[in-house]
């Protein structure tokens, strides 16, 4: 399936690499090597012996793609912001029709520390900036329940650092084998990191450019993966940046909204996990429902959006450590 005209000179300019892996190879040659003694708790129960691994992994990088001077005014329409208080469960939307569907992967540069490929390196940033990273067909084939549940053992759940420290015969009462696995589409990227004070312009660039970046790559991979068109886009995302590296709710929200928009993205389930995610993704959306001001021909100019956001200093956070 060839990619709309539109987006034909985009992705001519900026994909990086296009590799596609056979999975059972790529297991067999590459081995998992896991230290983690909770991590193979996990392996065991997702892969055990004899375990076979079907179909192909299809990975594609990006180089940070050049963000537009005005969007249509419509997109705010058809650009659909769907807001659930819940976490990633990987399930498909169930209306979402004719649609891919990407699940973000808050990535680290050192992608999955992977080691490095002669024609693909494994990072989702360099020195000339983002490069996100998209991989199609990823198999699930486990599902670990990571909520608060003191009658099973896991009373502060296992998010983010708790899991590492969770006495591991926990972390396997928690991990259900998904037979036969799913799968799932991927878009790895990497938010800024180690800010401080309030946000600079650089700074909001910079998150916007990756997040528009790796929506519009998979708006491109989405169109080569449909057999037939028109294909819509379905993006989950959450608090992307917000944790570990201390980035402003509010701001990333709404960046990532504006993000979707610019890429044309179809529908952004955006998965705020706690109330605080859902009230820092509500702020965000009343600042940029005040900064949209059509023109008189319909278009929305970008300049002035991210002065405005400048202006208002939004301050950085602190990590959670997770």
């Amino acid at each position: 399936m060839p990619t709309p005209p539109s987006l034909e000179a985009v992705e001519f300019a900026s994909l990086l690499a296009r590799y596609r892996f056979v999975t059972q190879s790529l297991v067999d040659e590459h081995p998992p090597r896991l230290v983690d003694r909770n991590k193979k708790r996990v392996h065991a129960v997702a892969c055990p012996p004899g375990s076979r691994h079907d179909g192909a992994l299809l990975v594609t990088r990006w180089g940070p793609m050049e963000l537009p001077a005005t969007v249509p005014a419509s997109r705010a329409e058809t650009t659909v912001c769907e807001p659930r208080e819940d976490v990633f469960d990987y399930a498909p939307v169930a209306d979402a029709g004719a649609a891919v569907e990407w699940h973000l992967n808050f990535a680290c540069s050192a992608l999955f520390n992977a080691p490095p490929h002669p024609d693909l390196a494994p990072r989702t940033r360099d020195v000339f900036g983002p490069t996100p990273v998209l991989i199609r067909g990823v198999e699930r084939r486990c599902a670990v329940a990571i909520a608060p549940d003191a009658a099973a053992g896991r009373p502060d759940g296992l998010y983010g650092a708790r899991f590492g420290v969770a006495p591991p015969d926990d972390v396997t009462a928690a991990t259900r084998a998904l037979t036969p696995p799913t799968v799932s589409n991927i878009l790895a990227m990497e938010a800024p990191t180690g800010g401080h004070g309030v946000y600079t312009a650089a700074q909001i660039r910079d998150v916007l450019v990756t997040a528009y970046t790796g929506f519009t790559a998979a708006r491109i991979e989405s169109w080569r993966a449909a057999e037939a068109a028109p294909i819509a886009t379905v993006v989950h995302t959450g608090n992307w940046g917000t944790g570990a590296y201390g980035g402003n709710k509010a701001l990333m929200a709404l960046l990532q909204v504006l993000a979707a928009r610019l890429a044309g993205v179809d529908r952004l389930v955006f998965h705020t996990h706690t109330a605080e995610g859902t009230a820092g993704l509500r702020a965000g959306m009343e600042v940029l429902g005040r900064l949209w001001q059509p023109r008189g021909d319909g278009e929305v100019e970008l300049a002035p959006m991210l002065a405005a956001l400048e202006a208002m200093r939004f301050p950085w956070g602190v990590s959670d450590g997770n």
